[in-house]
């Protein structure tokens, strides 16, 4: 954009004299900027430590541990401005069944089952209840 306009004029939309913009190109970062550079070092060597793994907490807990007094929500401003995110632990689902037993399995209820000459009374059944070309039955039970 200051390729398109003179600084002139954008420093008088902005506000701002031309002398105060060409010190603020020119200024060094302030302490509290410096401090969050090392600090942002200090975790993302932290992060790579873990191997990714680690969110705020625990990088919090490993900068305390080597000396570095810092608050979870400077981390966590720091690590999101470079990008670090810890990896949540995988959400396991509960099994219901133990397949390595030693029990006989269960022998199978379908397969002693004549299902050829079921299906002419399941055809019945629903023949009687009403059966709509919808297939559904219209009879409540």
């Amino acid at each position: 954009m200051k390729g398109e306009h003179p600084i002139r004029m954008l420093c008088d939309l902005l506000g701002v004299s031309p002398s105060g913009y060409y010190r603020s190109r020119q200024q060094q970062p302030g302490p509290r900027q410096r401090e969050d550079a090392a600090l942002t070092a200090q975790i993302t060597a932290a992060h790579r430590a873990s191997r990714g793994t680690y969110g705020v907490p625990r990088i919090v807990e490993d900068l305390r541990a080597a000396g570095t007094r810092t608050s979870k929500r400077r981390c966590a401003r720091l690590m999101q401005a470079e990008g670090l995110r810890g990896k949540k632990k995988h959400c396991r689902r509960p099994r219901t069944t133990d397949s390595r037993h030693a029990q006989p399995i269960a022998a199978s209820l379908i397969a002693g089952m004549n299902l050829v000459a079921v299906a002419p009374r399941i055809a019945a059944a629903y023949h009687e209840c009403g059966g709509d070309s919808d297939g559904e039955c219209s009879m409540v039970h």
